[in-house]
């Protein structure tokens, strides 16, 4: 490749970096300016790392990405324009978690950290059936977990709310999906994660939720996590657990939280723990226990803990 062609093509890369907010790859410049010759690729690759070394991106594992520039924070926004969205109730006696007195702002990061099995779920689809008439905000869901099929049982015993519009189709947005879910993420939508999982990357969740909070606008994403868990038997016979202090990913995965909330089992049978673990103001610190019904999708006699 001549100089002249050499300089055209440094050019496009150039060009393609400067309109790319999103990770991408050497071969999408590859397929955008047709490189197919060795030295062409060779030339793409030493121009994308030598922005690197320049700091104008960054590099993670065979992506790339354009270093993005801070925001200007606005010094007249209004402190009262608050997030307004409903929270998990039981519907049945009409007890709740107190999270409707939680100051919700916009752009904020919601962790539920819980063990296997215990109502992580649960407190997502009650989230989308809360908020599926909300006014303010639509709802996206993700998951890793449910097929087409589950999420449609799980959803069934919901009966105070129609989730359906006229032709059957949900009236949220519900996306399968395993990584990447900056890439999935609404601005401004009431955005459910169930579950984030790292796999073997797990130290790198810090990072995970970064990405999914610079993509946020005026809405929130809600954030479920694995709790590592053991069982053993008590001298009374019964279960205990010995139950991890973090979700995966350690502390990191609460740092950039607002309200972070722990679902553990008891030693009772059935019955589950909720802890606000972090949020402002006076509900930080409470605990509840509930049990859950109707095959996991109901919560059943939420009573606050007083220690």
């Amino acid at each position: 490749m001549d100089d002249g062609r050499s300089l055209v093509l440094r050019r496009h890369i150039d060009d393609y970096v400067g309109t790319m907010n999103d990770w991408f790859l050497t071969n999408n410049i590859w397929s955008q300016y047709n490189v197919v010759s060795t030295e062409g690729k060779r030339i793409v690759w030493e121009r994308l790392e030598e922005l690197v070394r320049k700091g104008e991106l960054e590099k993670q594992g065979q992506r790339y990405r354009r270093r993005q520039k801070g925001r200007k924070l606005d010094s007249k926004a209004d402190p009262l324009d608050v997030v307004v969205m409903n929270w998990p109730r039981s519907l049945d006696d009409s007890t709740d978690f107190g999270l409707d007195q939680v100051k919700i702002f916009s752009k904020a990061i919601i962790i539920v950290s819980g063990v296997s099995n215990f109502a992580k779920t649960t407190f997502c689809i009650n989230v989308i059936a809360e908020n599926v008439d909300n006014p303010h905000f639509k709802v996206k869901y993700m998951t890793n977990e449910l097929a087409d099929e589950e999420l449609v049982d799980r959803l069934s015993p919901i009966n105070w709310v129609d989730l359906y519009d006229e032709d059957g189709e949900y009236r949220f947005e519900a996306i399968e999906k395993f990584d990447h879910w900056d890439d999935e993420i609404e601005p401004d939508f009431i955005n459910i994660i169930d579950y984030l999982d790292p796999g073997s990357e797990f130290y790198d969740v810090g990072n995970i939720i970064d990405k999914i909070k610079q993509r946020l606008g005026k809405g929130i994403a809600i954030i479920a996590i694995q709790k590592g868990v053991g069982k053993y038997k008590g001298k009374d016979g019964k279960d205990h657990y010995s139950i991890a202090q973090y979700g995966v990913g350690g502390q990191f995965s609460e740092h950039r939280a607002r309200v972070v909330i722990h679902l553990d089992p008891t030693d009772d049978k059935g019955v589950v723990m909720l802890t606000i673990k972090k949020a402002k103001g006076i509900m930080s610190g409470r605990k509840y226990t509930f049990t859950v019904i109707e095959r996991g999708s109901r919560f059943h006699d939420i009573q606050e803990v007083y220690e």
